[in-house]
């Protein structure tokens, strides 16, 4: 009973995300979220008794795996320019696989910041953790001298600006780039490579 219970709430946890990245929040309704799922309102307001409270934890899951492929902690005994390395390469991944994600994000802080801040809140506790580990790893490797004074924030910024504007602009990057589905993943490729140059070369003295 208790699988059963566990999967119909999964089931509703991934037919909202599809549904919330298709639609926005405002334009999807749980009466459709039980629809979807095959089940009824009620089940839906057992789980998580509202929208909101649904979309925070469908935000907040998002957020670990994004919080997860650019955990440096990950990568403990490599160097430092390996690390990140790494961690370019798995947050484009990570954004590749969530290309809705960004749109959802921008259109909810925009049409509703009140909503948004309860979730930047829990994005601040997970993301702690993430700044403490590179804190350390920047510190090192500026008493090291190998590289210049940098804020970690003002990185990961870097980082997930350059990584996500891609996608963002994915359908002006193909008309101006003359790519295709197969011709954009070789570029996708091509763009880790290119991000970690653009940050390296910042970063090196």
């Amino acid at each position: 009973m208790a699988d059963v219970q566990q999967n119909m709430e999964q089931i509703i946890l991934e037919v909202a995300e599809e549904l919330f990245l298709d639609k926005g929040y405002a334009l999807t309704s749980t009466t459709e979220i039980a629809k979807k799922a095959g089940c009824n309102q009620a089940l839906i307001h057992y789980y998580f008794r509202t929208k909101e409270n649904l979309f925070q934890k469908l935000f907040e899951a998002e957020f670990i795996q994004f919080a997860t492929a650019i955990d440096p902690s990950k990568f403990r005994g490599l160097p430092f320019e390996e690390k990140l390395k790494f961690v370019i390469s798995n947050h484009i991944e990570m954004v590749a696989k969530n290309k809705k994600l960004p749109f959802l994000i921008l259109s909810e802080i925009n049409t509703n910041p009140e909503r948004f801040s309860k979730v930047a809140l829990k994005i601040k506790e997970l993301s702690f953790p993430i700044l403490i580990e590179l804190t350390n790893d920047l510190d090192n490797e500026i008493k090291a001298g190998r590289i210049r004074q940098i804020d970690p924030i003002q990185l990961l910024i870097n980082i997930v600006s350059l990584n996500v504007f891609m996608f963002l602009a994915k359908p002006i990057v193909e008309k101006v780039a003359g790519l295709n589905y197969e011709n954009f993943k070789e570029f996708v490729e091509a763009r880790k490579v290119e991000v970690f140059e653009v940050i390296w070369r910042s970063l090196r003295i």
